[in-house]
């Protein structure tokens, strides 16, 4: 149990006083654009954390993002719905090679459900009551979408669901080679294979994220298209044997396993 949320506005230090105190000192939960280590000095803790800003990054390793001692995960606020499917497949993996512990603040069926009378859809609920808006901060992507019966499946879930699952392909390999004794049981010659496959993976990811070409708008320079809707690096990593990576990935996953187990 947490209280909250909190966003780049905080409680009053008396709220947060007085909750601490009938609730038995619950951790809160705070999604802003920046993390905090604590309210007010230590006064109250946070549980859980999903900030747009925080997230930190190297192009050709990784920071065991995973590792993180504080549930701290990747909030994209952008509409990701409207992203390339790379971005979507991507995102998981993204945050825990970096410094995240995961992706936070991904709707489930938060899709636009306001409707003219047409029946079109044309907004969100949050929108529907302007005062409850969070501006930047609001859920702005559904992994799911609205089917005859209920939230069904879109291929936005699909995709992350993928990304996902080479994370966890990615956390078993990474897990034995920051262990000292797994990694000696797994040998020079497999850490240094990680090691190729791991800045191949990264380097193809942000490739994949590039506007590729020059021009006015933001989403031109590279340096920024990450957290922009561009089609230049989605097309050039379906032609980038995206598969054969997949599959290098998983085949040294199987074979640290094996090693790390004899």
């Amino acid at each position: 149990m947490m209280l909250g949320m909190v966003t780049d506005n905080w409680a009053y230090r008396e709220q947060v006083q007085f909750l601490k105190e009938v609730s038995g000192n619950l951790p809160w939960v705070n999604a802003g654009h920046y993390t905090r280590p604590t309210f007010y000095d230590g006064l109250a803790g946070y549980g859980y954390q999903a900030s747009f800003f925080g997230y930190q990054f190297d192009y050709l390793k990784s920071l065991y993002g995973w590792k993180g001692s504080q549930l701290v995960t990747l909030f994209e606020r952008v509409p990701l719905d409207y992203y390339p499917t790379v971005r979507w497949r991507g995102l998981a993996e993204q945050a825990i090679f970096g410094n995240m512990r995961g992706v936070g603040r991904l709707g489930g069926d938060t899709w636009s459900v306001v409707k003219d009378k047409a029946g079109k859809r044309l907004a969100r609920a949050w929108e529907r009551f302007p005062n409850a808006s969070w501006g930047y901060l609001n859920c702005n992507s559904a992994t799911l979408a609205p089917g005859p019966d209920g939230a069904v499946a879109t291929v936005r879930y699909e995709a992350l669901r993928e990304g996902l699952q080479e994370c966890e392909a990615r956390v078993a390999i990474e897990a034995a080679l920051t262990d000292p004794a797994l990694k000696a049981k797994v040998g020079d010659e497999l850490a240094k294979g990680y090691q190729d496959v791991m800045v191949e993976r990264q380097r193809a990811f942000w490739r994949s994220l590039a506007a590729m070409q020059s021009g006015p708008l933001p989403s031109h320079d590279d340096g920024h298209a990450w957290r922009s809707a561009v089609i230049s690096g989605h097309l050039w990593f379906v032609g980038s044997d995206w598969q054969g990576r997949s599959e290098k990935l998983y085949s040294l996953a199987g074979e640290v396993a094996r090693k790390a187990k004899n």
